[in-house]
């Protein structure tokens, strides 16, 4: 295995000042303000020497501390905090000289009556200080999506943490500059130049290793940050603070180690690191003689599987920062996000078992091989569909469960395909609100209407279940029934009259009056109410014709008719009229 150390690894300039200052008062009377760098091993390498820390900014609590040499950490401190210690004690200023240059900085900004922007970890102590020598009036963002969520005011002054990244850096100025043209905004880059430089280094180095091992402190920024960029580059990564928390495991099958130290990181870590790596390197390569057979039937049955696409298994090992190792006889790697088709929180539960994946990329030279578990689900997904959607049909009643309603309808998992209930097929009558008919979870029974296998879309019908209005009210209809009925609708060959609820019949234009009329709207309007005559209820094609002017009482003209019995002649009725007169 080759093992190559980043550059720039291990103490910057700022720490190993602070350090060395330490070194050199070094007794019973020093003490530090804060760890004097974020990493454990310094911060109990001076604790054995008798040099112990204080945190805390309550001022009452500073002001019970004196007689003491007080030595400020390198991130450094607000002003006021020195002043209240350097009542009652001797202060000596470790602060890194970069990150005095941005208290500096920030002091004039509001000295100036400028208004402040502060790139950076809030909770971060470089931060606190620098943003306490700007009286506390620093606005502190982290990044460009919190950026976006501030209104600013101008002018603007613009700085940052030392060990901020420096692709984050131009990325938020960019925004700045682009969306405020014309403003007074005065921007000063003042990340740590060997923090650019170490960056640079880890990004070019994550690039050729198969595996990287970042050493420092779990509060370290700038480890943190360089741990970050590993990840993001791809490569498997593990941050460590000793040599002790390495397991051999993350050693096999590694042909390219990448060492890197952070800032706070002392040259005697990074030493034992390398140290117990070699040692254990040693072990690996005893076992690997001896497995040497193993390995390779393993690596023939992962390229098979990679070149015709097939399903290969293993066993979840272990949970590692960002995925899974998956013991496949060699080891390879499963990021979380390949894991499943859905966000899974705890990882843990997969440990031990056995699954199966399909191999997303593979490079035997350098022991690099990423599954993927999810394209697996999805392939037996789509299979699952396929197989219900072939099994469909039309008018085919089918069982299933509510998952999610919209606006505009219903979907109901027909056990590994939603379908489709369209708001329109829930009920005969009108639904505004899915909700009002159904609800999340509940079991449901639908009629198939379409199947699409192209699409993969399945189209469902509620009321199609239950018996339709006209079914219900139709049976109790019969020819000569006269009811009472509403006009729904006017056209120009006639009148619907709603006779039930949701059950309509046609009263053609020429039923509507026994005087002739043009059109229905002429003697009827909508809304109103009229009794019709049903004169034909049609089952099969769902029609019913009805009949206003037959549902009106007729009047008896038989009263007019001429009497038979009347056999008078007219000069039997007037012959008078025409006697002479003598």
């Amino acid at each position: 295995m080759q093992i190559i150390i980043a550059k720039h690894s291990g103490f910057c300039k700022g720490v190993q000042g602070v350090v060395e200052l330490v070194e050199s008062h070094i007794s019973p009377n020093t003490i530090t303000y804060g760890p004097i760098v974020h990493n454990n091993s310094v911060v109990n390498y001076f604790k054995e020497k008798g040099v112990e820390y204080i945190d805390t900014q309550d001022e009452e609590q500073l002001r019970k501390i004196k007689g003491k040499r007080i030595i400020i950490r390198a991130h450094g401190v607000p002003p006021r905090t020195i002043k209240v210690l350097a009542e009652n004690n001797q202060i000596i200023d470790g602060t890194c000289p970069f990150v005095k240059k941005v208290q500096k900085l920030a002091k004039e900004g509001i000295d100036k009556g400028r208004n402040l922007l502060i790139l950076g970890e809030k909770e971060h102590p470089e931060i606190i200080g620098i943003n306490g020598w700007a009286e506390n009036k620093g606005m502190i963002i982290k990044d460009l999506q919190q950026l976006k969520s501030i209104k600013f005011n101008f002018p603007l002054t613009v700085v940052a943490q030392t060990t901020f990244k420096g692709e984050q850096f131009t990325e938020i100025v960019n925004y700045l500059l682009e969306n405020y043209p014309g403003e007074d905004i005065e921007v000063h880059n003042t990340i740590c130049g060997a923090t650019h430089q170490r960056q640079k280094a880890v990004m070019d180095l994550a690039k050729e290793v198969d595996l990287c091992l970042v050493i420092g402190g779990k509060n370290s920024s700038n480890t943190r940050k360089l741990t970050s960029i590993c990840q993001e580059i791809g490569v498997v990564t593990y941050q460590i603070e000793e040599a002790h928390q390495i397991d051999p495991r993350w050693l096999k099958n590694v042909n390219k180690l990448g060492i890197i130290g952070g800032a706070s990181t002392p040259d005697w870590t990074i030493r034992e690191v390398l140290s117990m790596v070699n040692e254990m390197n040693e072990m690996l390569n005893e076992q690997h003689n001896g497995e040497g057979q193993g390995v390779n039937g393993a690596w023939q049955r992962i390229e098979e599987a990679h070149q015709k696409g097939e399903i290969i298994t293993g066993i979840v090992k272990e949970v590692v920062k960002g995925g899974l190792l998956i013991d496949l006889g060699v080891e390879a790697f499963m990021p979380a996000s390949l894991l499943d088709t859905k966000y899974i929180e705890d990882l843990n539960q997969f440990v031990g078992q056995e699954l199966k994946f399909f191999v997303k990329e593979l490079d035997k030279e350098k022991n690099k091989v990423i599954l993927s578990r999810k394209d697996v689900l999805i392939k037996e997904q789509q299979e699952k569909e396929q197989q219900i959607l072939h099994n469909l049909k039309e008018g085919q009643k089918v069982k299933g469960i509510v998952r999610r309603m919209t606006d505009f309808g219903v979907f109901v998992d027909l056990g590994g395909i939603d379908g489709l209930i369209h708001i329109s097929n829930l009920a005969w009558e009108k639904v505004d609100d899915p909700s009002t008919v159904l609800e999340i979870g509940q079991e449901v029974e639908a009629v198939v209407l379409k199947v699409d296998t192209e699409k993969r879309k399945v189209s469902l019908s509620l009321k199609a279940t239950q018996p339709s209005p006209f079914e219900v009210h139709a049976k109790n209809l019969k020819k000569g029934d006269i009811v009472t009925g509403k006009v729904v609708r006017l056209a120009d060959f006639g009148a619907f009259v709603q006779i039930a609820p949701n059950v309509d019949g046609l009263v053609h234009v020429s039923q509507i009056s026994d005087e002739h009329i043009k059109k229905p709207g002429d003697v009827l309007t909508v809304g109103q109410e009229v009794k019709v005559k049903v004169l034909d209820v049609d089952v099969k094609a769902k029609k019913i014709s009805l009949s206003i002017k037959d549902a009106k009482p007729k009047e008896d003209f038989t009263k007019y008719e001429q009497n038979d019995n009347l056999n008078v002649t007219l000069g039997e009725r007037f012959g008078d009229l025409f006697k002479k007169e003598d």
